[in-house]
C-alpha cells in the first residue's frame, strides 16, 4: 500500500486499486487551502504494478527542485517529498509493503482473510521472515508466533484486514495495535500482564536475545520444533541423538568446549529437557558438569519478557517441570488432585 503524509499531520492510505486527488476544492479527496494550488492540483493512481502521480496545475508539482513531467511513475523503493505550487506545500509519498502470514486459524478463516488481503493488494506468504503481519485469531504458543515476536512483526486479528477493507474508500489508516489478538493460553496470561501489551506494540526486535547462547537438544522432534526459534534469536543449536552408539562420546566432546575458561565465559549453555528416559551414562556426564535442564516454555518466556538469562540460565522449577510448548498430558495433575481429595476425606 502507499502512504501519503499530508499537511497538518494527516496520513492517508492508498490500497490497490485507487485514485486520490489533492487540491483547493472540497470535491477532492484531500483539500489544501493554499491560493497557489489549483482546485484540482494533482492525482495519484495506484495499480497492482505501480503508482502514477499526475500534475494537473499550471503552478506545478516539484520533486528535487524540478517540475515533474507527466506521468511521474513512483518507485516502491523510494520516499518522495513533493512541493506543491508557489508556496511549496509539502507532501510525502512512500510505499509500505504488506505481506500476510497466518498461524492458529482455521482453513475457513484463512480463506476469508486471504480474500480481504488480496483485494487490498497485500501479498500472502507461509514464512514469517518474509511477512510484515502475522494474522491470528488468538495468542497461542506457535512457532510462527515466536518468530514474529523475535523479528518484530505486527500481530493482528482478521478484524484488522476487515477494517482496512471497509476503510478503503476513505483512505484511512487502521492502527494494528487496536487489533492485537486476545490471549487465551493460560501459560501466557500472567507473563503478558506483567509486560503489558504496550511492550508488544513497540515491536521490539529480539534477534539478539540469545546472543552467545548454545542450545543442546536430545530429541529430534524438539530440535526441529525449536532450533530455528533460538537461532533467529542469535543462538547456536546442537542436536545429539541419544539413540546413536556414539552419543556418549559426542556429548562428552561437546561439553568439554564449555569447561575451557576462555570459552565458558563467552558462551551460555542451555540443555533442553528431553522429556524421555536417557542413558544412565549420559545422565552421569550431565551431572558431572552440573547441567540444569530447561524446557521449551522457558524459551517462550525469555522471548516474551526479553529476560533470557533469568529463564534459560536459572529456570523456574514450577515452570520447567509443568509446561512446555508441546501440551503435556494432564493425567498426572488429575491424579494428584484425586489423591489430595481422598486424603482429605
Amino acid at each position: 500500500m502507499w502512504v501519503l503524509k499530508l499537511p497538518q499531520n494527516t496520513t492517508r492510505i492508498l490500497h490497490v486499486p485507487s485514485t486520490f486527488t489533492i487540491g483547493q476544492s472540497k470535491l477532492q479527496n484531500y483539500q489544501i487551502q493554499d491560493d497557489s494550488l489549483a482546485r484540482r492540483h494533482l492525482k495519484i493512481e495506484v495499480t497492482k504494478r505501480n503508482a502514477i502521480l499526475t500534475n494537473l496545475s499550471s503552478s506545478g508539482t516539484f520533486f528535487e527542485g524540478k517540475k515533474i513531467k507527466d506521468p511521474f511513475v513512483l518507485n516502491t523503493k523510494r520516499i518522495y517529498n513533493f512541493k506543491l505550487g508557489y508556496n511549496e506545500t509539502e507532501i510525502n509519498v512512500s510505499y509500505k509493503p504488506i505481506s500476510l502470514c497466518f498461524s492458529g486459524i482455521t482453513q475457513e478463516d484463512q480463506m476469508y482473510a486471504k480474500k480481504f488481503g488480496l483485494h487490498l493488494g497485500y501479498e500472502i506468504t507461509n514464512h514469517v521472515a518474509s511477512s510484515t503481519h502475522l494474522v491470528m485469531n488468538s495468542i497461542n504458543i506457535t512457532k510462527k508466533f515466536l518468530l514474529a515476536l523475535l523479528t518484530g512483526k505486527h500481530i493482528v486479528t482478521i478484524g484488522w484486514l476487515k477494517s482496512n477493507f471497509l476503510n478503503k474508500k476513505k483512505n484511512l489508516e487502521v492502527e494494528e495495535n487496536k487489533y492485537f489478538p486476545k490471549i487465551v493460553d493460560l501459560r501466557l496470561i500472567t507473563i503478558f500482564t506483567q509486560q503489558t501489551l504496550t511492550v508488544f506494540f513497540r515491536r521490539s526486535i529480539r534477534t539478539n536475545i540469545f546472543k552467545n547462547y548454545v542450545f543442546l537438544f536430545f530429541t529430534e522432534d524438539m530440535y526441529f520444533r525449536s532450533h530455528e526459534i533460538v537461532e533467529v534469536g542469535g543462538a547456536k543449536s546442537e542436536f545429539i541423538n541419544v539413540k546413536k552408539p556414539t552419543a556418549i562420546l559426542d556429548l562428552a566432546n561437546f561439553l568439554k568446549l564449555f569447561v575451557e575458561p576462555e570459552k565458558s565465559q563467552a558462551t551460555k549453555l542451555c540443555v533442553l529437557d528431553p522429556l524421555i528416559n536417557i542413558n544412565v551414562l549420559i545422565k552421569q556426564i550431565l551431572e558431572k558438569y552440573n547441567i540444569t535442564f530447561i524446557t521449551e516454555i522457558e524459551i517462550v518466556f525469555a522471548i516474551i519478557t526479553r529476560q533470557s538469562d533469568h529463564y534459560c540460565l536459572t529456570p523456574q522449577p514450577s515452570q520447567s517441570q509443568s509446561i512446555s510448548i508441546r501440551k503435556r498430558s494432564q493425567v498426572s495433575q488429575s491424579k494428584q488432585a484425586n489423591d489430595q481429595a481422598s486424603n482429605k476425606n
